[in-house]
């Protein structure tokens, strides 16, 4: 058995902007730590959390059928990677 979202698109949709915003804030914070300002955006690739591992999905499995299920939550996780260009 396997709990998740049923249209997960919007939340990684968001998930997806906030990761992009964060990967611009940090490397603005690392441009003028280093005296530099940001340039424009060279590259960007994502990459998503894969959800449990192996062994949370084997105890999920083992549960017997007909065992209550507590109401819980569930995390939407998206890595970026953004490369930018830096100028003088």
């Amino acid at each position: 058995m396997a709990l998740g979202i049923a249209d997960p698109a919007e939340a990684e949709d968001e998930a997806r902007a906030l990761a992009v915003a964060d990967a611009r804030r940090r490397a603005e914070r690392m441009a003028s730590a280093a005296g530099v300002t940001l340039g424009s955006l060279v590259s960007i690739s994502e990459g998503m959390d894969q959800g449990p591992r192996p062994m949370m999905h084997l105890r999920a499995e083992s549960m017997a059928a007909g065992t209550p299920i507590a109401e819980g939550s569930t995390e939407v996780v998206m890595e970026v990677q953004a490369i930018f260009a830096i100028e003088g």
